[in-house]
Formats: C-alpha cells, sequence, structure tokens
C-alpha cells in the first residue's frame, strides 16, 4: 500500500545552505518531486508553481494541476526556494 503524499515547505534564508539541501538532497530523490531555485528554469511546472506562490500571477489552475500531477506520480513534493523567506510571503 502506497502511503499518502505528502508536501513539503522548506524556506530557507538567503546564504543558509538552502540549494545546497535542494541539490544534495531533494533533487536527487527519485521519490520526491522537486520544485526550487535549482530546477526553476528547466521545470515549467517548478516555474509554475514558485510564481503562484511567489508573485502570485500565475493562474492557480496551472499550480494547483502541476501539484497535482507531481503527487498523483510520487510520494512526496518538495516545495523550496529561498524567495518563500522575502516579502509578501512572510506577511
Amino acid at each position: 500500500m502506497r502511503p499518502e503524499p505528502s508536501v513539503g515547505l522548506h524556506i530557507g534564508l538567503p546564504k543558509t545552505a538552502t540549494t545546497s539541501l535542494q541539490e544534495l538532497v531533494f533533487a536527487r530523490n527519485p521519490q520526491i518531486e522537486y520544485y526550487g531555485q535549482t530546477n526553476l528554469w528547466d521545470s515549467a511546472d517548478a516555474k509554475s508553481l514558485l510564481r503562484a506562490l511567489l508573485l502570485d500571477d500565475e493562474p492557480a489552475d496551472a499550480a494547483r494541476a502541476a501539484l497535482n500531477r507531481a503527487v498523483a506520480e510520487r510520494g512526496a513534493v518538495m516545495i523550496s526556494d529561498e524567495a518563500l523567506s522575502m516579502g509578501e510571503f512572510m506577511l
């Protein structure tokens, strides 16, 4: 039986090894669908999801579809970006 899917949100201040964690742990684990700084430019889904969270200028339907696809295909989703620790997101 497959465990319940989970979604993690990794928020790291700039210069606190956030990108290193992304590269060493999240991006290398095949059970994790990773959306973050190190694959933002290579993955349309990562770009869509992060833009929806950070800038609120991406259609919510596109971001929701990306997240639903990831949850259906893998057991875990990790969203990680230093920008999540700045600006309106923190408010």
